[in-house]
């Protein structure tokens, strides 16, 4: 099936790409922040990003970890400026775009594409968390932005019909 990628998309796999990583098991939270050049904290705080330092709450799970991680990465890599002096509507934004990277980062499209889905969405969810180590909430998520990219793909409406 032919899937049309997004500028977010495009720029994920072109990450992955530069850091030579390919497939879900080498997704690695600690390789990713040191072949970008970030220092990465585990401690019992709040999960932030601050001068070329993602903090990580250590009291999440590793699947949360994951997840936060590509948010956090998300500020490190397309954001700039001090939240605390802007705007409530530029803050926001920002926000919602680390999240939608969090999304693609934690199951990047181009691996995703690769995974034998079964048609019963409950066990979709079940294989996605456990091969990207997410949660099965975030994983229901990815799929249903994936699902709903492939319907609303107009090169894909033939096989829609």
């Amino acid at each position: 099936m032919y899937y049309t990628t997004s500028h977010l998309e495009d720029f994920v796999k072109a990450l992955y790409d530069e850091m030579n990583i390919k497939t879900p098991d080498q997704l690695d939270a600690r390789m990713i922040a040191y072949i970008l050049g970030l220092r990465l904290v585990f401690e019992p705080h709040d999960s932030a990003f601050y001068f070329n330092t993602i903090w990580i709450d250590s009291r999440l799970s590793e699947a949360d970890r994951w997840e936060k991680l590509g948010h956090e990465l998300g500020h490190a890599l397309r954001h700039a400026g001090n939240q605390m002096v802007m705007p409530k509507s530029w803050v926001d934004y920002q926000e919602l775009d680390a999240n939608r990277f969090a999304f693609h980062f934690c199951v990047p499209t181009f691996m995703l594409r690769e995974v034998r889905l079964p048609y019963s969405l409950d066990e979709a969810i079940a294989i996605v968390a456990k091969t990207f180590n997410v949660t099965p909430g975030f994983a229901a998520k990815r799929l249903a932005h994936y699902e709903q990219k492939l319907i609303a793909d107009p090169a894909n409406q033939q096989y829609f019909c």
